[in-house]
């Protein structure tokens, strides 16, 4: 499974806009805790992507489950990385 990092994909909670970072916690809409990974798949034809948690094994959801949205370097606001 490919793990994107902050140079080609990001994550960005839907309610704030601020990017989660690999070991921050979410939540999803039913209110679970889980620690967010990494990016495992990039959004393409329209199709979203996928992020791999830690909530159980095979933990890959789609980012909404945790009302977040995957930024890619294709998209516009996209900042390299510090």
């Amino acid at each position: 499974m490919p793990k994107h990092g902050p140079e080609t994909a990001r994550l960005i909670n839907e309610e704030t806009g601020e990017e989660v970072q690999p070991g921050d916690t979410v939540l999803t809409f039913r209110g679970e805790a889980t620690v967010f990974r990494y990016v495992s798949r990039l959004p393409e034809f329209g199709k979203s992507g996928k992020v791999f948690t830690d909530i159980r094994p095979g933990g890959e959801f789609y980012p909404q489950v945790f009302g977040c949205r995957i930024l890619t370097r294709d998209d516009p606001g996209f900042t390299a990385s510090p």
